[in-house]
C-alpha cells in the first residue's frame, strides 16, 4: 500500500506498509495546575493523581505498541475558546483539540 498525500497527489514516505512514517500521536497534556479548573470545566470527578496514572498506563501502552507519541499541553483558556465551536468539554474533545495543535505545530495539511 502506498500512502499518499491528498491534497497534492504525491506519495508519503513511509517505514513499513501500513503506515506513514513520522506520525506521531498527539497527547493531551493537563497540569496539575490547572487541575481545579479542568474539573470545573469537565466535570471529571477523578484527582489529578488518578488522571496521571491513567494517562501513563495510556503512554506505556502506546510505547509498547511501536507508537510514536507528542505531549501537547492544553491551557484551559485556550482550550475554551477553540471549544465554542465545537462541543462539550470532555475527553474526546480534548484529544481533538490537542491533534489539531500538535498538526498545526508540524504544519500538517488537515486533509491528509
Amino acid at each position: 500500500m502506498v500512502w499518499r498525500d491528498k491534497a497534492k497527489n504525491l506519495p508519503i514516505p513511509t517505514t513499513a506498509t501500513t503506515k506513514p512514517a513520522a506520525m506521531s500521536i498527539a497527547i493531551a497534556w493537563l497540569r496539575e495546575e490547572d487541575w481545579p479548573e479542568w474539573q470545573r470545566i469537565d466535570d471529571d470527578p477523578q484527582t489529578y493523581a488518578e488522571w496521571r496514572e491513567k494517562i501513563s498506563e495510556v503512554m506505556v501502552a502506546l510505547t509498547i505498541a511501536g507508537h510514536d507519541m507528542e505531549k501537547v499541553t492544553v491551557i484551559p483558556a485556550e482550550y475554551l475558546k477553540w471549544r465554542k465551536k465545537q462541543r462539550t468539554a470532555d475527553s474526546p474533545s480534548r484529544a481533538q483539540y490537542a491533534s489539531e495543535v500538535l498538526a498545526k505545530r508540524r504544519k500538517i495539511p488537515r486533509n491528509l
